[in-house]
């Protein structure tokens, strides 16, 4: 087995492929025999066997030549499966371009993620600005108006003062 960017796989002779399938199938059918030859010394209620007969003295022998059986063609599947061998399947150049563009669309994202920090970062920065200014003309505006008030209050008492200055004729 090789485990790829495609996954796990791993390549032989189809004969050999179809060998074993068959080998599983028997193996398959003998352990199936096995429980229902066992089942009855098990107190459990027995199975159909055509032509096999329950376990007893008689069965034994059966049992043990089903088990040998069973363990032969376990062996043969595992000189079987040692016909197969192990691959990586090659990587297509759709594969190799669709890995390129993954990274092209992740180096993408991070470049807009930098872009939207910055963007972020730029907006607070005018709301702080923007806040300052305000703040800044509303402290020009207090200051005009108490220069305003002082002024004219000035010029009132000049006025008063210069009327009290006139000789009454």
């Amino acid at each position: 087995k090789s485990e790829g960017p495609t996954g796990a796989h791993v390549i032989g002779r189809l004969d050999t492929y179809r060998a074993l399938e068959q080998h599983i199938l028997e193996g398959k059918a003998l352990a199936h025999e096995l429980m229902c030859l066992t089942r009855p010394a098990l107190g459990l209620p027995k199975c159909p066997l055509p032509g096999k007969e329950a376990l007893g003295w008689a069965g034994a022998g059966h049992l043990w030549g089903s088990a040998s059986t069973l363990h032969r063609v376990l062996e043969e599947c595992m000189s079987f499966l040692a016909a197969f061998w192990s691959a990586a399947l090659p990587v297509s150049a759709a594969q190799h371009q669709a890995k390129g563009l993954q990274g092209e669309i992740a180096t993408l994202r991070a470049q807009l993620s930098e872009r939207e920090d910055a963007l972020q970062s730029t907006a607070e920065q005018l709301r702080s600005t923007a806040q300052l200014k305000d703040s800044m003309e509303q402290f020009i505006v207090s200051q005009l108006t108490r220069t305003h008030n002082v002024l004219r209050k000035a010029r009132t008492n000049l006025e008063v003062k210069a009327q009290q200055a006139l000789p009454v004729a």
